[in-house]
Parts: C-alpha cells; structure tokens; sequence
C-alpha cells in the first residue's frame, strides 16, 4: 500500500503550514479543531482491493500526508501559542511485513511541518487533557470509512459530545471550504498536469473505439495511460457508457459490447498529488454520428459555448447555474426537441457543472462569487434514452485575474 504520494506531486510543508494558519486564525478563541486521515477496511483483502483507498481531503490539504490512522490537533487557545499535534501509528513490524512502508516521526514533520509528532496511543490522553479548559470543538467534515456502519473518528466524536457536553461543535468546513474555493499556483499545476495526461487516456480511447469491443476495455486503455503516466490512479471510476448506457449519469459497470452507430460517452479524470481532472467527450461508434445524434451533438456544443461565452469573475455559482437553464430551454424549444420549459428538466437531469480539486466534486459554496483561484466544471448534458443517446460534453475552467480559462480546451471535442 502507498503511504505517500509522488515525490513529485507534493505541495510542499509550506503550503500545509499556511493553510493550517489560516485554519487556526479563523478558529474561535479556545477552541480545538481534530482532523482525522480516512480509514482503511480491517479485512487485509478488501485492503488489497482497495489499494488506492480516498484520503480524507480536509486532512491532506492540511498536512499532506496521504497515510491513514493519523490525526491532527489544531488548538488555539490564551495557554498557547498556536499549538499543533500530529499523531500517527506507532511503527509495527508485522504490519509492514504485510502491508508495507510506515511513516516515522522524521518523514511525518517533513511531510506537513508539524514539529510536535506523537504516536496515536497519546490521543486520548491528551484530548482529555485540553477538552475542559476549550468551550469549542471543530469537526471534521469529510472524513471517511471504507467499512459499513460508523467510523471510528465519527464514534470519537459522539464519545466526545457525551462526555464534554458542554462544548459548543462547530464544522470545520465552514473556514477550510473557503480556503479551497481558491487554488494556489502549486495546486492548479497539479489540475493541469491531470488533465494533461487525462487527455492521452481519451485520446488513446479515441483511437481504438470500434463496434465489437466492450466498454471494460476502454476503461483499461485509460487506466494504462494513466498508471504508466505516473499517476497513482483515477480521479474517480470512469464512466464508459455507449447506446442506452450514455444516458445513464453514473454508469459504471462498463460491461456492453460498442454497437455501430452507437453514441459512446466518456467521463475520465486523471489524479496528480490528489487533484482531479473531470472531463466529457462523447464519440460516435462508426465513422460518423447518426444524424439524430449530430444534431443533438451539435445543439449540446452549442449551448457549453454560449454558458462559456457568458462567464464572469464574480459570479456565483448559483447565477451561472441559472443562466444555464435558462440558456438550455430556450435552445431546445428552438430545436423543438421540447414544447415547454417544464419539459427541459427531462432531457437536462443534472446541474451545470461543480467546484475542482482535491475532489472531484470540491465543496460547493454556490453563493459565492467565483475569483482568481476558482476552478470549476462546466458541462451540459441532454440525454434521450427512447433515442438511446445522451450527449455530455464537460471542460474544466480556471477563473483568473484576466479572465477565463478553459483548460480542457486542447482535448477535441
């Protein structure tokens, strides 16, 4: 199992020690805020089978270390001057015979320039010791199990309510959900780099797509392209849909054999140092599109060009996804693919687009004005399924100081 990211993809302790900054500054006064990594299933199997297990993206923004079983403290308080804990597991032989490398004391203050690292068996102890002289406690918001029922930071938590009842809980992604709305240069590199190398897989998929071949294979062309790239795996399972399937959001079995004339969609994203691309393409199976389908291909191209064509810094979310539906209805009456508008939310199921980063799906703040920084997905989609064609085409778009960014634009569409 790897416990560390590329060395490559790393942002760097100084990123970690800034965000963690402004993490603190923005904490009230005697408070704590305890971030956990995500956990791992306990069945050594099920470990194996999910090697590339999702770190809890609030803790690697905030350390980058991609490790699990590690938690972090965060406590400001009138006793201390800005005071930080790492814990991590204590170093097990027979786990690394079994399941590989453990971060030491040494690699973890190197990783988040943390200085004080203990050993996770000093938690409790030292939780018990801060709780009652704090009357705020922040919680995490995306942390994570691979198991059924609760995980072990959310039973923490509920130990913690019970026996400090008098602490007021707080969520921690109402001060770092704003901090990722706006990337740093180091960050958008690594979008870019996904991204570069998210348009090798389609274009390798482009070239090998054919009546006769499954969609499961695909879904291997890409997976090589982006393993062999260096990437450590996907942003998120891909979605490799053709005929019917294209029609269907979140399809992911990837079992039908490519029919000719089949519209075939692919949603993909590459992941470099924990970001994600997020890119559509729809192919024809054949030479050519149906006319049915080109002309709903056309129409969808149309329509991401004209929301691209009215993007603004300073917009919000929210007034982008507006405009979008309304951009969406009128072209469709127009094309009298519908009568109504009330129809439009047949063919047009989901919403416009969403924030990018370290997820694929970044916290949504949609009242809040898009700046330099923010990256977002624009990607209208029409589906069809009596046609048996939808149609998704989906860019990743960077907001800077002069303008718009499509950084997807060099993938063909």
């Amino acid at each position: 199992m790897n416990m560390n990211m590329n060395r490559e993809t790393l942002l760097g302790k100084k990123f970690h020690l800034k965000k963690r900054k402004a993490l603190w500054d923005a904490m009230k006064p005697d408070s704590l805020a305890l971030i956990c990594s995500a956990e791992i299933p306990a069945d050594p199997y099920a470990r194996v089978k999910h090697r590339n297990w999702p770190q809890n993206s609030e803790f690697y923004y905030l350390t980058g270390i991609s490790q699990p079983k590690c938690s972090l403290l965060l406590i400001k308080s009138k006793s201390y001057d800005r005071l930080e804990i790492l814990f991590i597991p204590a170093i097990d032989k027979h786990f690394i015979r079994w399941e590989g490398a453990m971060l030491k004391t040494t690699d973890a203050s190197n990783l988040s320039g943390i200085e004080d690292i203990q050993y996770n068996h000093n938690l409790d102890t030292t939780l018990n010791n801060l709780l009652p002289k704090l009357t705020h406690f922040y919680i995490a918001t995306t942390a994570s199990t691979m198991d059924q029922g609760k995980s072990a930071y959310e039973l923490k938590i509920a130990d913690i309510k019970k026996y400090f009842w008098g602490l007021k809980m707080m969520k921690i992604g109402d001060i770092l959900d704003k901090l990722r709305w706006v990337k740093e240069d180091c960050e958008i590199d690594n979008i870019k780099k996904a991204i570069a190398i998210t348009a090798k897989g389609i274009k390798r998929v482009a070239k090998r797509i054919a009546a006769g071949i499954y969609e499961h294979q695909l879904v291997a062309d890409l997976t090589y392209e982006y393993l062999n790239a260096g990437c450590l795996g996907h942003a998120f399972y891909p979605i490799v849909g053709a005929g019917i399937n294209s029609t269907v959001l979140h399809y992911a079995s990837a079992a039908d054999k490519l029919v000719e004339n089949d519209v075939l969609l692919i949603d993909t994203g590459a992941e470099w140092g924990g970001y994600a691309a997020d890119v559509t393409r729809v192919f024809p199976v054949g030479k050519n599109f149906t006319n049915q389908a080109a002309d709903i291909y056309a129409l969808n191209l149309t329509i991401q060009k004209t929301i691209l064509a009215n993007l603004k810094i300073g917009q919000s979310f929210a007034k982008i996804s507006q405009l979008a539906q309304e951009i969406q209805t009128k072209l469709l009456i127009e094309n009298k693919l519908i009568k109504s508008p009330i129809e439009a939310k047949e063919c047009t199921i989901h919403n416009i687009g969403h924030p990018l980063g370290l997820d694929v799906h970044d916290p949504p703040l949609f009242d809040e004005p898009l700046v330099p920084g923010s990256v977002i997905t624009i990607e209208p989609g029409l589906y069809f399924p009596i046609k048996k064609i939808g149609v998704r085409i989906e860019d990743d778009i960077l907001f800077t100081a002069k303008g718009i960014v499509n950084l997807t634009k060099d993938i063909p569409k």
